[in-house]
């Protein structure tokens, strides 16, 4: 699979409380800071059909792609997939299940560090309305948390 280097390096200045909400943080001086800095990229959407993707509700679907801290010149030890209604709230959230290695990625930012860069995430689509949600991606450090927005969205009929 050849990486989607497309992707869009977004720099946020500002933090917003609701901002870490979508990344999963409270505001808090014991919570580890949040950023929205990273390279990523959902190349598939299994079960779906039409661009852009859209299935039944109450179908499984897996997100494979990829998500970096090219910056940290670093993967995350925890990686989600999460789904993101109109109103900014996460309805659904997938964590990663396979690390996938992929050289493609690495290379094309010049960071062998990143070779496990790959994912696939499981999100179910069980008790959500249908629309149109957007698809977010975050990995988890140590010492913070990054989010990305690889301009994906997923439509449920």
């Amino acid at each position: 699979m050849e990486a989607r280097m497309t992707s869009k390096l977004v720099v946020s200045v500002t933090i917003t409380a609701a901002m870490l909400a979508i990344v999963g943080c409270d505001v808090g001086p014991k919570n580890r800071p949040a950023i929205a800095l990273q390279a990523c990229a959902v190349d598939a959407l299994s079960n779906t059909s039409g661009d852009p993707p859209t299935t039944a509700l109450g179908t499984k679907v897996t997100a494979q792609g990829w998500a970096a801290d090219t910056l940290g010149r670093r993967v995350g030890e925890d990686v989600f997939v999460y789904l993101v209604s109109a109103e900014g709230k996460i309805v659904s959230a997938g964590k990663r299940s396979t690390v996938v290695m992929r050289p493609d990625v690495a290379k094309h930012f010049g960071l062998p560090g990143i070779e496990a860069a790959g994912l696939h995430a499981e999100l179910s689509t069980n008790g959500l309305s249908p629309g149109t949600y957007q698809l977010m991606i975050e990995s988890r450090f140590a010492d913070v948390t990054v989010a990305c927005n690889p301009n994906k969205t997923l439509t449920l009929k």
